[in-house]
């Protein structure tokens, strides 16, 4: 039942994945500003398998149209070490550290933006306002130019998902 309401089979969306990584990091890898912030561009993958969205729309009571992560990208971009001033405290130092990792994940937004139409309602900022258990992160779900919705995951450096927002990417 399931598998006929989806419009593309699961081969279908592991492609769409795979085509959505390379255009995102084409774009990210194209952004000269961007590359002057960062060393490392990581971007993982994957499409939700049946079982798992029948879980979610059982768990949730969504229907399958409610479901916006069918299809998912994460950022994981490393920020390059900053050059301060001699002399700067370790105070400022981490905060000019942890201003520039924000920017930079604030700036994927723009990128993914520009790339792929982002569906109202649709952007969860906890960065400014982080999950209860410390987790920062911005999530986006875009229409692509397949027209199938992404969501797309861009947290801040060395900050892992929670343990029950965890989830496979396989397509690196």
């Amino acid at each position: 039942y399931l598998q006929t309401r989806l419009r593309t089979r699961q081969e279908e969306r592991d492609e769409l994945i795979v085509g959505a990584v390379e255009q995102l990091r084409e774009a990210l890898q194209d952004d000269l500003e961007l590359l002057e912030w960062v060393e490392d561009i990581d971007i993982a993958g994957r499409s939700k398998h049946l079982w798992s969205i029948h879980n979610k729309m059982q768990k949730e009571g969504k229907a399958l149209e409610q479901i916006f992560d069918l299809l998912a990208l994460r950022v994981v971009l490393r920020p390059r070490p900053l050059t301060v001033p001699e002399g700067t405290d370790d105070v400022r130092r981490e905060r000019a550290e942890e201003n520039r990792e924000k920017r930079v994940c604030y700036h994927t937004l723009s990128v993914v933006h520009s790339m792929w139409t982002p569906l109202p309602g649709r952007v969860k900022d906890y960065i400014a306002v982080p999950k209860p258990n410390g987790y920062q992160s911005l999530h986006t779900t875009v229409i692509s130019q397949s027209g199938q919705p992404i969501e797309v995951h861009a947290p801040g450096q060395d900050r892992q998902q929670p343990d029950d927002q965890q989830t496979e990417h396989q397509h690196r």
